[in-house]
């Protein structure tokens, strides 16, 4: 197996080495760009052992890459295309999936960033359409918010203090409809004279 990562750069790709990412699972890895390929059932069944019980549940996949770095990635076992998924809205790494086989290609301190996420035993989750789904909402969520930022300058602060205050109050739907009611009113009262 040749590594799918120095394919890119390198005219001769380094071989990939076995080695140990855990005790109990098996990896290959790179020696020149320390990144690691994990297959599907190796994984699995390390994940197993670690007491995720519903690693084997089926998952519902919605493939929309990321933009983590331009350049296909092939699978180190199959040579079928890897699809990058993003781990986080904040995550400045993805992870490189195959779609045929289910190997998993992990880049340099990959591994060790899934672990500070608590994510290591559970990488079968980030390839649902439901984490992802939850990636983008984030990432809207987000553009939203410095939109209405920029919108509003340092009044942004007070109105989100308001906001809170009026979606806790226990009319919250009443307390919109009179806000909404009265805009309308001034509007219709200043155009008709």
């Amino acid at each position: 197996m040749n590594c799918p990562a120095c394919k890119n750069t390198n005219d001769h790709p380094p071989v990939l080495q076995l080695g140990e990412l855990e005790p109990g699972l098996n990896v290959m890895s790179c020696p020149e760009c320390a990144g690691v390929f994990l297959e599907h059932f190796p994984y699995t069944e390390w994940a197993k052992s670690a007491g995720h019980a519903d690693i084997d549940k089926p998952v519902k996949i919605n493939v929309k890459p990321s933009s983590e770095r331009a350049g296909a990635k092939f699978c180190a076992h199959c040579k079928s295309y890897l699809v990058k998924y993003d781990v986080a809205a904040d995550a400045s790494f993805t992870i490189d999936r195959c779609g045929k086989c289910g190997g998993m290609w992990l880049d340099g301190n990959e591994w060790d960033q899934l672990k500070s996420r608590s994510l290591h035993t559970d990488i079968h989750r980030i390839f649902s359409t439901d984490w992802q789904s939850q990636i983008r909402a984030n990432e809207h969520g987000k553009a939203l918010e410095d939109i209405w930022r920029e919108q509003f300058g340092s009044d942004y602060e007070e109105l989100m203090r308001i906001k809170k205050w009026i979606d806790s109050h226990a009319k919250a739907p009443e307390v919109y409809a009179f806000l909404q009611a009265e805009r309308i009113v001034k509007k219709s009262m200043t155009s008709s004279v």
